[in-house]
């Protein structure tokens, strides 16, 4: 018996959300091959790929990208990865 790959804590953020937001591919890669959710979204909407473009860490939005992230995905707010990504 093991730990769910996609756990959240209250604010529904998981560990690939975390790993994205922190730039950290190897772990990012480590939480997809293991089957965590490309697409889970935290309480404001925001997924993987959208942390990963606000924080400007652009080899984890290479590796979402690749593992298909969906780019027109928006926020709750209506915010896109790329009104994010120019916010920074």
């Amino acid at each position: 018996m093991g730990v769910n790959i996609d756990s959240c804590d209250d604010d529904h953020v998981t560990a690939l959300q975390i790993a994205a937001f922190n730039g950290n591919n190897s772990m990012v890669t480590y939480l997809l091959d293991e089957g965590a959710d490309l697409e889970a979204c935290n309480q404001v909407g925001m997924t993987p790929f959208h942390h990963a473009c606000r924080e400007g860490k652009m080899t984890v939005v290479e590796t979402l990208l690749q593992r298909g992230a969906d780019i027109h995905r928006t926020t709750y707010m209506g915010a896109t990865a790329l009104t994010l990504a120019a916010a920074g």
